[in-house]
């Protein structure tokens, strides 16, 4: 599932807020785009084996 929310971060922060609440028991992790860090595949190639190897969400943020 992606959701795109190009809104202010406030807004963007009680809709993320709400979504952790409800994926509960699944792990969240969060990835900011930045000039350093274009790609959400670094990311995700540095999380933990243990956390590839089960469900989880990741939100990803714009500048």
């Amino acid at each position: 599932m992606a959701a795109l929310y190009n809104t202010a971060a406030v807004l963007r922060d009680a809709v993320v807020n709400l979504l952790r609440a409800r994926l509960v028991p699944l792990p969240v992790y969060d990835f900011t785009f930045t000039e350093q860090s274009v790609n959400p595949l670094d990311y995700h190639a540095r999380l933990p084996q243990n956390v590839l190897e089960s469900r989880a969400v990741i939100f990803l943020y714009d500048l």
